[in-house]
């Protein structure tokens, strides 16, 4: 029996020609349908419904409202209120809009031919590489990251926060934007000295912070950017997704998508960010930045950190 909620027009898009196996697509946040789902208020589960159709897209274009619902970990009528919410008579008109989103003649980008035929691994790395060209079709023609440079650069100290799984990336950020920044401290999240560390950071002059915050949301990286906002700070967020919850509590948002398709995520995307974020600081005042590099590299020369290459 063909569910009514998505697939037969699953079977009736892919008979008149919809999904063109080869052909181009266009990135669903550059939709008007993906700025809907990106602005509009939601319910909690309907923000995770949301989330997990910006983050594969494709995958929920061809998905009846129960297998996404199972793929989400929602109820089938959850998935038929989401298309409410958004705007649509049901699940089968959103899908529709979907398809028509993502598929449309003009699309940027080629699907790889035989992927049908990739094993788990392959998939994963392409899954990677697609959420590489989403970080770069999202901050093509803004300002986002010139503006959030600027704001880091400019906090002396610069506090930059992490915890549980975003842990690894600020220890990273830290480690290396301290070879450019005159004063980086490190808040790693772990037990409440951190607000101690939060509050020293902006009696001592501190206006910015940067939290790195990717699923699963901690509750205490909330807390974290409550108690920096309570300290004066301003918050540069850089997460996977503008439906993360403290979004709306930061003055600064970037987004880079997290891979979910193995069993722990892989933050290829938010690796390229810290990445672009570093070489951002150094655009925003080269003088300084290399004048700190140049001595970094005389360090590491006269106490031989490093060995020499064959």
């Amino acid at each position: 029996m063909i569910d009514d909620e998505g697939s037969r027009e699953n079977a009736d898009l892919r008979e008149n020609g919809g999904l063109r196996e080869n052909g181009g697509f266009r990135p669903l946040q550059e939709t008007e349908l993906g700025k809907l789902l990106t602005t509009i208020r939601l319910t909690p589960v309907q923000r995770r419904i949301a989330r997990h159709i910006l983050e594969s897209p494709t995958e929920a274009a061809f998905s009846s409202s129960v297998e996404l619902a199972d793929a989400i970990g929602v109820s089938q009528p959850s998935v038929t209120r989401f298309a409410n919410a958004v705007g649509f008579g049901g699940y089968p008109e959103f899908v529709r809009a979907l398809r028509q989103a993502l598929f449309e003649e003009g699309g940027t980008r080629s699907r790889p031919s035989g992927q049908e035929d990739l094993d788990k691994w392959e998939v994963a790395i392409e899954r990677s590489i697609d959420d590489l060209h989403r970080l770069r079709d999202t901050l093509h023609g803004t300002s986002a990251v010139a503006e959030a440079t600027r704001a880091l650069i400019s906090s002396v100290p610069l506090p930059v926060y992490g915890s549980r799984l975003s842990l690894g990336l600020s220890d990273v950020f830290t480690h290396l934007a301290a070879k450019i920044h005159p004063s980086v401290w490190h808040l790693d999240g772990r037990g409440s000295q951190v607000y101690d560390q939060i509050a020293q950071a902006g009696a001592a002059g501190a206006t910015w912070m940067l939290a790195i915050v990717l699923p699963r949301y901690p509750t205490e990286a909330q807390r974290a950017v409550r108690a920096a906002k309570r300290a004066g700070l301003k918050v540069v967020l850089l997460t996977d997704s503008p439906l993360c919850p403290l979004a709306a509590e930061a003055e600064l948002v970037l987004c880079a998508p997290v891979n979910t398709s193995l069993v722990f995520d892989a933050q290829v995307a938010p690796t390229q960010l810290v990445s672009i974020l570093l070489e951002g600081m150094v655009d925003a005042d080269p003088e300084h930045a290399q004048h700190r590099l140049d001595a970094f590299e005389q360090l590491a020369t006269d106490e031989g950190l490093f060995l020499a290459e064959q």
